[in-house]
């Protein structure tokens, strides 16, 4: 064996001789004493001595000491001093430092026991049982039930996927029994099919898809059509570029039929319908989902359910502006207004622009939209600022307002 690896040996031998020192026993109890008489009486028990410099210890400090250990005692002897310690030997070196906090075990911790089940009596194994407000927590086993230690006033959060989350005040108790609920709303979206056939989602045997009001509302496009765009797997949006001209839409290649509130709509651009009176669209994809509609729901459906009078009684008002403007463009093509139509340099009426010059007082024959004739007329460059004028910063804003009131005998909206 080298010395090198005696050097090591002789280190950690020490270091466990160090510990095993300071975990030796030693019984003291003292209440209100200084910590002059604190060191005496722990040097009577133990035969350690402190050694300290004048002014780095305040030895009048009063203090109380309960251990069983050596190192407890220091550590309640030193509490509070800017000091650290170090034992070598005999003696228990004290400098100047960084203070040690002193460790105070939390004996207000208790436990508590329980069983979580579900409406009809069933255990629930594997719910998630926690501390709220931390990350104290367990699982129920396989007989669903459960032990955890808490603090005093503490809260319980047990949960499990598809029942409503529950929270339970523990309060004096030792044990709890608690009940989840099936949680509807996860369970059960609903959709609407053909004929306006509610019906679960998950019921379903083929392919529909949902899009709420509220997703056409908050950022609203040209029509709803064009609102769609994007939404619906299977649902494709052409917009036009044309003015005035609606969106094409395509539901796996094909047109779909449009049914608003049971009624077949002709208009498949949806031009003619406001997004804020839509309640939901529930897209049917394939002929197996729209076979109630025949030959005409082959390609699918479209199922537009607009919005009814309020569900809680009373008066209820809502209001949603949108606004989109027109920033401007990066840039404009460049035009000429320097020539007339024609070519080589003779006005005609052909689609060429590189006629004859404009603006310099020569005349040619050519139509006059005012008086329905033919005539001769200066060539001037008329409309030359036509295409500027047209690509102008411009804005649209539409504002909704919606009242509804429901009462004893029905609703409006």
């Amino acid at each position: 064996m080298n010395y090198r690896k005696k050097a090591i040996l002789m280190v950690v031998a020490l270091f466990c001789l160090n510990i095993a020192m300071l975990a030796q026993a030693v019984s003291l109890k003292m209440n209100n004493v200084s910590v002059k008489e604190a060191m005496t009486q722990l040097k009577n028990k133990s035969g350690y001595s402190f050694v300290y410099k004048v002014g780095d210890l305040d030895t009048k400090k009063i203090v109380n000491v309960k251990a069983k250990q050596l190192i407890e005692a220091i550590d309640q002897i030193l509490y509070g001093q800017n000091v650290v310690y170090e034992v070598k030997g005999k003696n228990i070196i004290v400098q100047k430092g960084q203070p040690r906090p002193k460790e105070v075990k939390d004996s207000k911790k208790r436990k508590i026991t329980g069983v979580v089940n579900d409406q009809n009596g069933e255990p629930i194994i594997g719910a998630t049982v926690k501390e709220k407000g931390g990350v104290n927590g367990t699982a129920t086993d396989l007989d669903a039930k459960f032990a955890l230690e808490v603090s005093p006033g503490a809260v319980l959060e047990i949960s499990y996927i598809g029942y409503a989350s529950v929270e339970v005040k523990v309060g004096n108790q030792t044990s709890v029994k608690v009940m989840l609920k099936e949680d509807s709303e996860i369970l059960g979206e609903v959709v609407v099919t053909a004929l306006g056939i509610k019906r679960e989602e998950k019921a379903l045997g083929y392919a529909v898809q949902k899009v709420g009001g509220d997703k056409l509302t908050t950022a609203k496009g040209v029509d709803v059509a064009s609102t769609l765009t994007g939404k619906i797997a299977g649902l494709n949006i052409q917009n036009s570029t044309e003015f005035n001209e609606g969106a094409k839409i395509l539901l796996r290649g094909e047109t779909p039929i449009v049914i608003v509130d049971g009624i077949p709509y002709d208009n498949v651009g949806l031009d003619d319908i406001a997004p804020d009176d839509i309640e939901s669209i529930d897209v049917l994809k394939g002929a197996t989902a729209s076979a109630l509609y025949g030959s005409r729901g082959a390609s699918g459906a479209i199922m537009i359910t607009t919005k009814r009078g309020a569900e809680e009684e009373g008066l209820n008002v809502s209001v949603n502006s949108n606004t989109m403007f027109f920033s401007g463009y990066l840039a404009f093509p460049e035009t000429q207004s320097s020539y007339s139509r024609g070519q080589s340099g003779v006005y005609g009426e052909s689609g060429y622009i590189w006629g004859d010059k404009l603006d310099i007082g020569r005349t040619a024959i050519h139509y006059n939209p005012y008086t329905y004739e033919w005539e001769e007329q200066e060539l001037t460059s008329k409309g030359k600022n036509n295409y500027k004028n047209f690509l102008q910063f411009s804005f649209v804003t539409n504002n909704n307002v919606s009242v509804t009131q429901k009462g004893k005998y029905g609703s409006f909206r």
